[in-house]
């Protein structure tokens, strides 16, 4: 098009910097023409698309609300026992067009999610019977956008799909495809945990206190050990993921697999094995912990360490973070050994002889932890 007009303006003519600013300017014109067009179309298909949502949820409506919402034998009868007019609703169309299944499961889920008990238990059984899933799953070989909904459907229907294409996707290069799959596999996965051992690629801590709430919500399992995901080599993610479970659920046993994954780890995987070392509550390991102070260069390491014997309140341990508290020239360090002593000991016996050679600073520090009204950081 710019072209064609140059042509008949016979730009040739003109000196070549009038010839490049014409031929930008026409350029410019014909992009924005051909991205308002554009726009327009969108628009336009949209307008086009939104209308005929609302037809079909119209319809929708005046189907569901006296067969779903308001049917009758509701609390009558078992909702597994209700007859639903199936025909009615295949009669729209839901098999015909894919836009149309897409807008009527987006529909169910929509009402299931303003109702509970016998209405959400109805709403899954038209799903189900309608046989709705199995498009749901045909979605999973699809693009990304397909499979991501086709997943977030069957999971909130409860649809059992094969494992091994769970699997599959649960190790997809997408990450947003990998946290749908791996949420699915946690909330019906008979045996969620085990696909622990699958998991190859890291995930975000979004998606960990995503999966930490739902396995902390699944009252139907039975919660195996963390220690076989706390190994040296394992997946990162996994393993912080396992911890903070290993200390919901207080697993003391995990206690060896921690200990035995400190010698090998980063600094931010040291600190947070000792973190959950320390919140098992078990007084038997303060030893090792009392070791790994004297070794560990690292000032976050060493406050994690008396943070965490503070809160195994082994007695044991009060002359060791007294004489840290003495020599250390730390103030962090000197403030979560004194804590940890009046955290172990709140009658203040074992902070007592601490005030017989305290320098100023120490006696600050001393009042500083004792204060109630300040937030221990």
């Amino acid at each position: 098009m710019p072209v064609a007009l140059l042509n008949l303006l016979q730009y040739e003519h003109y000196p070549i910097v009038i010839q490049v600013a014409l031929w930008v300017s026409l350029t410019a014109i014909s992009g924005f023409i051909l991205v308002h067009l554009v726009l327009f179309y969108r628009r336009l298909s949209g307008y086009f698309l939104n209308r005929r949502k609302k037809k079909l949820i119209a319809k929708f409506e005046n189907l569901s609300l006296p067969h779903l919402v308001l049917n009758p034998n509701l609390g009558k009868v078992p909702v597994r026992e209700i007859s639903l007019p199936l025909n009615d609703y295949i009669s729209l169309g839901i098999y015909k067009s894919s836009h149309t299944r897409i807008v009527f499961t987006e529909y169910l889920m929509q009402l299931s999610d303003a109702f509970s008990g016998n209405v959400h238990l109805l709403i899954r059984k038209l799903y189900n019977d309608l046989r709705l899933g199995r498009h749901a799953q045909t979605r999973l070989r699809s693009g990304k956008r397909d499979i991501i909904l086709g997943l977030h459907e069957l999971t909130y229907f409860n649809v059992v799909v094969k494992d091994d294409t769970i699997f599959r996707l649960i190790n997809h290069s997408d990450k947003l495809i990998r946290q749908e799959a791996t949420c699915y596999a946690l909330k019906l996965f008979p045996e969620p945990l085990e696909i622990f051992s699958s998991i190859k690629a890291p995930f975000s801590e979004w998606a960990h206190v995503e999966y930490f709430e739902i396995i902390k919500s699944r009252n139907d399992i039975e919660i195996p050990g963390m220690g076989r995901w706390i190994q040296p080599g394992g997946n990162k993610s996994v393993m912080l993921l396992c911890l903070d479970l290993a200390v919901y659920f207080q697993q003391v046993e995990t206690a060896d697999a921690i200990l035995a994954l400190l010698p090998a780890a980063d600094t931010g995987l040291k600190r947070k094995l000792v973190n959950a070392l320390g919140k098992l509550f078990d007084p038997s390991h303060a030893a090792e912990l009392e070791q790994l102070y004297a070794a560990e260069p690292e000032l976050p390491v060493k406050t994690e360490i008396l943070k965490a014997l503070g809160r195994m309140g082994n007695e044991a341990s009060i002359p060791f973070l007294q004489e840290v508290f003495r020599s250390t020239g730390d103030i962090v360090l000197k403030k979560h050994a004194a804590y940890s002593l009046y955290h172990m000991n709140v009658n203040r016996a074992a902070l007592v002889p601490l005030y017989e050679d305290a320098t100023a600073e120490d006696k600050v520090v001393l009042s500083y932890i004792q204060n109630p009204i300040i937030k221990y950081i």
